[in-house]
């Protein structure tokens, strides 16, 4: 009549999973590898759902038909203590008969005993006055004694109903608690069953809330990693294009009017190149014609011998400003090669671009000036 507990468990097992999601692997270093982890688990999660929500009819069936049995068992708890109710009054007229019936038997005993019984009963025949009333004093006689007898019959036959009906309450009260006991626990299973539904709707959503947040974290970091990425390709891109037009420049320079331009450098003209006379020390440290060596040779020694290709410089740098007489340093982007570069600043245009003089631009291993040069990706060293 009722669903038990192991029956009421495989049934929810059947209907509802609560824990169907594969666990949540750590995040990777690949972003294509963590997309598809956490969008596999987020498939999972709305699958769950889904089910969840599909099965939610047979779901509702299983919760019906258990609520139909608490409600066949409260019906049956009522009716067996109405019986019980009905049987209880029985019960207590059968007492109050049995009590008076009991009352009349002792007193017709105690009657028989005081007057003597036979004795009167032979007084009462022959004292009657003719046959007829014999016959009829005897009738009366053997009515009373039929009624007794009767009496007496009736009275255990009603002390054996009275213990049928104490017996039938019993039972009937055994029954209703039995019954009770199992409404109670009915009613819980049935709430449970109904708490078990929503927590897995509710807790795979909030699992999959969660895998939504850390997939749209994870994305947002990756499209800012992407755009830092492209800014940072547009600078190389775009000082390769600036070294290019310097090149293509410094190459229509003639030799006729580079030693003419050594003198003076015009802010507002192109990248040029002129051969500037310098005197070479035999105390300079670094590779003749490099342009380490030609920092050197332009500051006539007045530096620090610093350790390293001309890019490493940079974390001697102490200034992201140029200003005249700074050593300029190049980073290998700026560059454009892998060792970097060095130069010295003579002066600063307008416009933010420099002029400058150096060694070993454009693999000529002596010194050059140019000007209008671009700062973009370079330190200083004010010494």
């Amino acid at each position: 009549m009722s669903i038990k507990k192991k029956a009421l468990a495989g049934l929810l097992l059947s209907t509802v999973t609560l824990s169907t999601l594969a666990p949540i692997t750590p995040l990777t270093h690949t972003k294509i590898a963590y997309a598809n982890t956490t969008d596999d688990q987020i498939a999972a999660a709305e699958a769950t759902i889904a089910n969840a929500q599909a099965s939610s009819a047979e779901t509702q069936a299983a919760l019906n038909t258990l609520q139909a049995s608490v409600d066949a068992a409260n019906e049956k708890v009522n009716q067996l203590l109405a019986e019980s109710t009905a049987t209880s009054a029985q019960i207590k007229e059968l007492k109050v008969t049995i009590e008076q019936r009991s009352e009349t038997l002792k007193t017709q005993a105690r009657n028989a005993q005081t007057s003597g019984s036979v004795t009167n009963y032979i007084n009462t025949i022959i004292n009657s006055k003719s046959l007829t009333d014999v016959v009829q004093r005897i009738s009366a006689m053997t009515q009373m004694v039929r009624a007794s007898n009767n009496m007496l019959k009736q009275q255990k036959k009603d002390q054996a109903a009275l213990q049928e009906k104490l017996a039938q309450n019993t039972k009937a009260y055994g029954e209703a608690k039995e019954l009770q006991d199992q409404l109670e626990i009915q009613k819980h299973d049935l709430e449970a069953a109904k708490i078990a539904y929503s927590a897995t709707i509710a807790s795979t959503q909030e699992e999959k809330d969660q895998l939504l947040a850390k997939k749209a974290e994870e994305i947002a970091k990756a499209e800012a990693a992407a755009a830092a990425q492209a800014a940072a390709e547009k600078a190389a891109a775009e000082a390769a294009a600036a070294r290019a037009a310097q090149q293509q420049q410094s190459a229509s320079t003639t030799t006729s009017n580079s030693t003419a331009s050594n003198s003076t450098s015009d802010s507002s003209s192109s990248v040029y190149h002129s051969i500037i006379p310098v005197s070479y020390s035999s105390n300079n440290p670094f590779p003749a014609g490099q342009c380490t060596w030609g920092v050197y040779e332009i500051l006539n020694g007045n530096m620090p011998i610093f350790q390293g290709n001309a890019g490493d410089w940079a974390v001697n740098a102490n200034s992201s400003t140029p200003v005249a007489g700074a050593i300029m340093v190049f980073s290998p982007a700026a560059a454009g090669n892998e060792w970097g570069h060095v130069a010295v600043v003579d002066s600063v245009n307008p416009d933010g671009t420099v002029n400058i003089r150096e060694s070993n631009y454009n693999e000529q291993k002596y010194i050059t000036s140019r000007s209008n040069v671009s700062t973009a990706g370079c330190l200083f060293i004010i010494l």
